[in-house]
């Protein structure tokens, strides 16, 4: 029987509700790889790790107890060991030792580093194996994309990926706009990528709940917009919050997702709006009602501010896209980069050049609403089936 152990590296990122990472390690685990997780500097709540923990088949190694620090805080590691080896400046010598010892003796048949950070931690310590480079989020120097916010931590870590990245048997990655700038940013071959969207395994789901009306007393008749994850500035919470008492008759405005010192203020402000036309929530909910929730609203929300690269190509590498979708919601996305294109293609939804248009869009969407909900099913079996997406990458898998 051939070597079904696989390692996962995953540095510097936040793991709770993380669609993409779930989808992987649920997926490779159901078809019995046995999976080894090394975390650096990751925020995981202790419920999701204890979700994890639980399937005899992964394990999970946290290399330096669990410390995770915000992007925007991070700063090169400097030590004695850092000054020899720029590796060590992003991860610490300690940690990459650690995972070597928990590594040693151990034969992977491939091993995936999620995003730059990762994939220096898998080149450290597997280098032996095939190694899939992930891409879940875009670190484009100013050359590639003028808008990027560029310091000493991030200048390294793209010279650490364009040195690691060409070396990776393959590169996964959203889609063509998203591999075409990190290809060109990174000198990684445009043909050495394979294209899987952020989505989450499994099938659309058409059925609905009454998750939202049962948890805070609505009519049944009520009909529900919904921003979920997190609030930000770049998200438009604010401007949508401000548009809800305009939505038409029968519609209120529903905002989920989380609130800590990062952005209590924000939220603060976006409560303010809060009364019979926005319920905000910071509930924390568990992985598994995520759909629940999703399927108990009509349509949904996943507006970028174009602030960078990373933020402008998100049709392919939303969360909240997914979600909706698999949901049967028809979805509302700002006009830039290819999103009209896309909307117009798949009729699953559509776009708005300002935030005050949410009220005339809305209607639009209701006054052939059955229509576009199932174009939005349609749509998700089509462009963000995990299974299908990921079969290619399975294959050169057990080529291993």
């Amino acid at each position: 029987m051939k070597n079904q152990k696989i390692a996962v590296f995953i540095s510097h990122y936040v793991f709770d509700f993380s669609l993409p990472i779930y989808g992987l390690l649920e997926y490779l685990s159901s078809l019995g790889y046995e999976i080894d997780i090394y975390l650096y500097s990751v925020r995981m709540r202790m419920n999701e790790s204890l979700r994890f923990s639980k399937q005899s088949n992964i394990s999970i190694y946290h290399l330096n107890e669990g410390k995770y620090d915000q992007r925007r805080l991070l700063v090169l590691v400097d030590d004695a060991h850092s000054k020899h080896n720029d590796d060590f400046k992003i991860i610490a010598w300690e940690s990459i030792e650690k995972a070597r010892k928990i590594a040693a003796g151990k034969s992977y048949r491939c091993s995936f580093g999620i995003n730059p950070h990762g994939l220096i931690l898998a080149n450290n310590v597997c280098s032996d194996s095939r190694i899939f480079y992930y891409s879940l989020e875009l670190f484009l120097s100013p050359e590639t994309d003028p808008n990027a916010t560029f310091t000493d931590y991030l200048s390294l870590l793209k010279e650490r990926e364009r040195y690691y990245g060409p070396r990776a048997f393959r590169t996964i990655i959203q889609d063509f706009n998203r591999a075409k700038a990190l290809a060109e940013d990174s000198t990684i071959e445009i043909d050495s990528f394979n294209y899987l969207p952020v989505t989450t395994v499994g099938n659309s789901i058409s059925e609905k709940s009454s998750f939202l009306h049962t948890k805070y007393n609505l009519p049944e008749h009520t009909r529900v917009l919904l921003h979920v994850g997190q609030f930000d500035p770049r998200f438009y919470c604010l401007e949508v919050a401000e548009q809800a008492t305009l939505l038409p008759e029968g519609w209120i405005t529903v905002m989920h997702g989380p609130c800590g010192s990062w952005n209590e203020t924000y939220v603060e402000q976006i409560k303010t709006y809060s009364g019979n036309h926005l319920i905000v929530s910071n509930d924390l909910l568990q992985y598994d009602e995520l759909d629940k929730l999703v399927q108990s609203a009509d349509i949904g929300l996943a507006l970028y501010e174009p602030c960078d690269l990373n933020c402008a190509l998100t049709i392919k590498s939303s969360a909240k896209m997914a979600s909706y979708l698999r949901c049967g919601l028809p979805a509302i996305v700002m006009n830039h980069s290819d999103n009209s294109k896309f909307m117009d293609a798949k009729q699953c939804g559509a776009v708005i050049n300002e935030i005050t248009d949410l009220p005339k869009i809305v209607t639009i969407i209701d006054s052939n609403y059955e229509q576009f909900r199932e174009n939005a099913l349609r749509c998700f079996d089509s462009d963000y089936n995990f299974e299908k997406s990921f079969a290619p990458i399975l294959e050169l898998m057990n080529e291993a």
